[in-house]
C-alpha cells in the first residue's frame, strides 16, 4: 500500500524540512565546546586546526563528501574554540584566579548589573568589565577582549561607565566567559555609560516605580515575562515556575521575536519584502537593546536574521536550516554564550517544535479544535525536548509541566504586549501606561495560580527522569488514543501510578529515632537541631521556605524548650514562620547586634505576634545543655551582624560547637574560650575566612556544613584543608545529616563524608 493510500485520519504528517545542515551544527557545538577546554595557551593549535579545516572544507566541495565537510566543521570549530581561548583567558591572569592574586585592573562596564539579594539578605549587584589593562604581581599589561566579572559593585553602574578597581582575584566556573571574578576592596567608577543603556535605565526605573503597588507576583512578571528580568520574581514563585517547566516564560525567547514580528508585519503589511523585512530588523535591534543580549535572545536573532533575509529576497527558508545556521554562527561569533545551558535549553525547545510540535499539532487538530491542539503540543514537543539536557542540572520536574504550559499559554502574548507597553510607555505616557497595568496584573494573577497550585500538587517534585517518562506516556497517548484506545487506557494508567509514586517521594527528612544532633539541609543556609534530657533546642531556622520545618516535622519534633537565631542575616532566619506554624518554642535568644535592623525588626515582630518570648544574648549565658561562647564584647555597630554571631557550645553527642556565620577575625579570638569538640559546625557555610588555630583547638573527628548551591565557591577548598584531618560532610552532598548519641554520623554519605 502506498502511503496515498493511508487513511489521513491516523497519518501523522511530517514537515518537508532540510535536515542536511543538522550534521555541521551538532558538530560545530561539539567541537566549539571542546576548544573552548583546551586551556588559554592553544592560540598556535588552533591556527593550525582552522588552516587544516579550510583545506578540509576545499576538499569536500570538490569531492561533494559530507563526512569530509563535518570532519572540516568540528576541526575548524575546535580551533575557533582555541583561538578564542587564548585570547579572551590569558594564562597569566588565570593563574591569578587559581592563585587568589591580588589584581589592579581598568575597564569597561560590558554588561549590565545583575542585581540579587543575597542569602544574607543584603542586594548586591555584579558586572562584567572588559579589561583595558590590569596589574598583577607589579606586571602590567594592555588586554583588549579579556572579561572579568566584578562582584558587589554599585548597583547604579551603566554598560559604558569606565572602572577602575583593585581587589582579590577569584576563579571562574568552566568555560565562562569571563576569565575571572574579582572581590573589589576599592572601585572607581567614572562616566555616564552609553545613551542606550541610560535609555533603558530610565524605562527601568519608570517601570519598578509603576510596580511598587502591585502585588508580589505582578511585580516580578511583567518585567519578567516582557523584558526577561527576572531578578524581581519572589523565591517561592521562581521555584514553583521551575519545577512546572515554566521558566522559559521569564526569558526572552523566539516568543518576544515572533510577537515583534508579526506586529510589525501586520502594520507594514507584506507589500514590499524589502521594507517589512527592514522594519522588522530594526524592531528587533531595538529589542535586544531593550532586553540585553541574552543566550536565547541572540539565539532567537540569529534565526530571525536568516529568515528576514529571505524574505528581503522574495525566498523561503525552513525553520530546521535557519536554526541550524543560527546555532553554527552563534558558536563561531560568541562561543561562550553558546556553550551555556540556557543556549543549548533554547535551541534544543525551538528544534523540538519545529520537528515535532508542528506534525504533533496537526495531528491532535483532527480530533480536537486547533488552539487546544497547539497548546497541548507545541509545550509537549519543547519539554521532551529539553529533560535531556535539564537533568545535566536538575534534579526533579513535574508531571504538570505539559498542562501548565498549555493552562498558561493563551495569556503569554497579551502579557508580554501590555507589559512592553508598561515599559516602554511608562516614562513618556503614564496613563497609557496605567491603562495597560490592570490587563497585565491579571494575567501574572493567572500564571502564579497555576505555577503554584500545580507546583504543590501530586506529581510535582517528582525526579526529572520520571517527569520525563511521563512526558513520553502523554506523547504516546496523543499519538495512539484516536486508534488504540486501550493502550490510551494503560497510558493513563502509568500516569496514576506516577503520581502516587510521587506522593512518598517528596522532600522529606531522613532522620532516625535515635538522633541526638541533626544538621537540617536547608540549602545556603543553616538550621540545626539537637537534644538531650527531654530538653529540645534549634539554631537558626534557614532561608525563606518550609525546608527546616519540613527537617523539624521529619524529626518528630512539636516543641522547642529554646530557639536559637544567631544573627540577622535572611539564610539563618527565613524560615521563621513556618518552624513557629510547625512547632511551639518557649524562648528564643537573639543576636545583641540588630543588624540589618529590617531584618531585625522583622523578627521580633513575627514572635510577637506567635507570642513567643524573646531576648538577647551573649558569651557565657547556658541553658540546660547549651552555653553560648560569643560574642564576649557585644555591640550594635552596623555591618557586624557576622561578628557578632552567636556561637554556641552543645554539651551532646561528645560535644558540638556550632560557629554560625563568624569571620576569622571573631575566630581567633574565641580561641581562648574554645574547648576541644567532636562535632564542628563549620562557619559562615565552609567560606575561606576560617581560623586554623580554631580549627586546630577545637580538634574535631566530624565537621558538619550547612551549604547549597550557590555561587561563592562555599565549601572553599582552604577551609576544606584547615579541617581535613576530620571527616567532613555538607549538605549539599550528603543532605540532612544525623547524629546519634555516640557522635556516629548517617547521611547518604559514606563514611568519609563522600557520596
Amino acid at each position: 500500500m502506498s502511503s496515498s493510500e493511508i487513511s489521513p485520519r491516523y497519518k501523522l504528517p511530517v514537515p518537508r524540512q532540510d535536515f542536511r545542515l543538522v550534521p555541521l551544527t551538532g558538530t560545530a557545538v561539539i567541537g566549539t565546546w571542546l576548544g573552548l577546554g583546551g586551556g588559554s595557551e592553544s592560540f598556535f593549535p588552533g591556527t593550525l586546526s582552522i588552516a587544516v579545516a579550510i583545506l578540509l572544507g576545499f576538499a569536500a566541495l570538490r569531492r561533494r563528501s559530507h563526512l569530509i565537510a563535518v570532519g572540516a566543521m568540528l576541526l575548524a570549530s575546535i580551533g575557533l574554540g582555541l583561538c578564542h581561548g587564548a585570547i579572551t583567558h590569558p594564562a597569566e591572569l588565570a593563574a591569578a584566579a587559581l592563585k587568589g592574586d591580588r589584581i589592579a585592573a581598568e575597564g569597561t562596564i560590558s554588561s549590565r548589573v545583575s542585581p540579587r539579594v543575597a542569602p544574607w539578605g543584603e542586594p548586591t549587584c555584579n558586572a562584567d568589565v572588559r579589561l583595558s589593562g590590569a596589574t598583577v604581581d607589579g606586571t602590567s599589561r594592555e588586554y583588549a577582549l579579556v572579561i572579568v566579572t566584578v562582584l558587589d559593585i554599585p548597583c547604579d553602574t551603566l554598560p559604558g561607565q569606565h572602572v577602575a578597581l583593585e581587589g582579590k582575584a577569584r576563579e571562574t566556573r568552566a568555560r565562562e566567559r569571563s576569565v575571572l571574578r574579582v572581590v573589589p576592596a576599592s572601585i572607581d567608577v567614572a562616566g555616564r555609560g552609553t545613551a542606550s543603556e541610560r535609555v533603558v535605565d530610565r524605562i527601568d526605573r519608570s517601570l519598578s516605580d509603576l510596580l511598587n503597588d502591585l502585588p508580589e507576583h505582578a511585580q516580578g512578571l511583567i518585567p519578567g515575562v516582557a523584558l526577561g528580568d527576572d531578578s524581581r520574581v519572589s523565591p517561592e514563585l521562581s521555584d514553583a515556575m521551575r519545577i512546572t517547566g515554566l521558566t522559559h516564560l521569564i526569558a526572552v525567547s523566539g516568543g518576544h521575536i515572533s510577537i515583534v514580528v508579526a506586529i510589525v508585519v501586520t502594520i507594514v503589511g507584506r507589500r514590499s519584502n524589502l521594507v517589512a523585512a527592514g522594519l522588522c530588523a530594526v524592531s528587533l535591534i531595538g529589542l535586544v537593546l531593550l532586553v540585553g543580549p541574552h543566550a536565547s535572545v541572540i539565539r532567537a536573532v540569529g534565526m530571525s536574521v536568516v529568515v528576514l533575509a529571505a524574505m528581503a529576497c522574495g525566498r523561503g527558508t525552513g525553520a530546521v536550516p535557519a536554526l541550524s545556521i543560527a546555532v553554527m554562527a552563534t558558536c563561531w561569533a560568541f562561543p561562550w554564550i553558546a556553550m551555556g545551558y540556557g543556549f543549548w535549553l533554547s535551541a534544543a525547545a525551538t528544534a523540538g517544535i519545529v520537528t515535532m510540535g508542528t506534525p504533533l499539532t496537526e495531528h491532535l487538530s483532527r480530533i480536537m479544535p486547533d488552539m487546544l491542539a497547539q497548546a497541548i503540543a507545541i509545550p509537549l514537543a519543547a519539554q521532551i525536548s529539553c529533560i535531556p539536557i535539564l537533568m545535566l542540572f536538575s534534579e526533579d520536574g513535574s508531571v504538570w509541566a505539559v498542562v501548565a504550559n498549555a493552562l498558561v499559554a493563551p495569556i503569554v502574548a497579551p502579557l508580554t504586549v501590555t507589559g512592553l507597553i508598561v515599559a516602554l510607555f511608562g516614562p513618556i505616557c503614564a496613563p497609557l501606561a496605567l491603562c495597560a497595568v490592570l490587563p497585565a496584573v491579571m494575567c501574572t494573577w493567572w500564571i502564579d495560580a497555576v505555577a503554584l497550585a500545580l507546583a504543590r500538587a501530586p506529581g510535582s517534585g517528582i525526579p526529572l527522569v520520571w517527569a520525563g517518562v511521563a512526558c513520553l506516556a502523554m506523547l504516546a497517548l496523543a499519538l495512539m488514543a484516536p486508534r488504540w484506545p486501550m493502550l490510551a487506557i494503560g497510558t493513563c494508567a502509568v500516569c496514576l501510578m506516577l503520581l502516587i509514586v510521587s506522593r512518598s517521594s517528596g522532600p522529606q527528612a531522613e532522620v532516625p529515632e535515635d538522633w541526638a544532633v541533626v544538621q537540617c539541609d536547608v540549602g545556603q543556609g543553616s538550621a540545626l537541631i539537637a537534644r538531650k534530657d527531654g530538653q529540645t533546642v534549634m539554631i537558626d531556622v534557614g532561608p525563606e521556605g518550609d525546608a527546616a520545618a519540613q527537617c523539624v516535622k521529619g524529626a518528630g519534633i512539636d516543641r522547642l524548650d529554646l530557639l536559637i537565631l544567631s544573627h540577622g542575616h535572611s539564610d539563618h532566619i527565613g524560615g521563621l514562620p513556618e518552624v513557629l506554624d510547625a512547632v511551639s518554642v518557649e524562648q528564643v535568644w537573639l543576636s545583641p547586634n540588630p543588624d540589618p535592623v529590617a531584618n531585625t525588626e522583622w523578627i521580633h515582630a513575627t514572635l510577637t505576634q506567635k507570642d513567643v518570648p524573646w531576648s538577647t544574648a551573649e558569651a557565657g549565658q547556658s541553658a540546660g545543655f547549651v552555653r553560648l561562647l560569643w560574642p564576649t564584647v557585644p555591640n550594635q555597630r552596623e555591618g557586624e551582624a557576622n561578628a557578632q554571631s552567636l556561637a554556641v557550645h552543645l554539651d551532646v553527642a561528645g560535644g558540638v560547637v556550632a560557629l554560625a556565620d563568624l569571620p576569622a577575625t571573631s575566630q581567633e579570638r574565641l580561641v581562648a574560650h574554645a574547648q576541644t569538640a567532636r562535632i564542628v559546625i563549620m562557619a559562615h557555610h565552609g567560606s575561606g575566612d576560617q581560623s586554623a588555630r580554631l580549627a586546630q583547638k577545637l580538634h574535631p573527628v566530624l565537621t558538619l556544613i550547612s551549604v547549597g548551591e550557590n555561587t561563592y565557591g562555599h565549601p572553599d577548598p582552604s577551609a576544606l584543608k584547615i579541617y581535613g584531618d576530620s571527616q567532613i560532610f555538607d549538605t549539599q552532598e550528603c543532605g540532612t545529616i544525623s547524629i546519634d548519641g555516640s557522635g556516629a554520623a548517617s547521611s547518604a554519605c559514606g563514611p568519609g563524608g563522600e557520596p
